[in-house]
C-alpha cells in the first residue's frame, strides 16, 4: 500500500497476490484499527501520520 501510486486497492492486491476474498479481511481489520481509511470506494489510504514512510522504511530494511 505505502508503494501504491495512488492507493488503488486492484493495485495493491496485484502486488500482494491475492484475491479479493483474501485482501478483504486485512483491509477490514486495519479500517477497524484507524490505521487505514478506505471511505473512498476502490482505494484507501494511510490515516496515521508517518506511517506511508514507516512502511518502506521498514520493507526496504527487511529486503537487504
Amino acid at each position: 500500500m505505502a508503494k501504491s501510486k495512488d492507493g488503488k486497492i486492484k493495485e495493491i492486491r496485484e502486488f500482494l497476490k491475492l484475491e479479493t476474498n483474501q485482501f478483504n479481511p486485512y483491509r477490514i481489520r486495519l479500517i477497524r484499527k484507524g490505521i487505514i481509511d478506505g471511505s473512498v470506494y476502490g482505494h484507501v489510504k494511510f490515516t496515521l501520520p508517518y506511517m506511508e514512510e514507516f512502511v518502506i522504511e521498514n520493507y526496504e530494511q527487511e529486503q537487504m
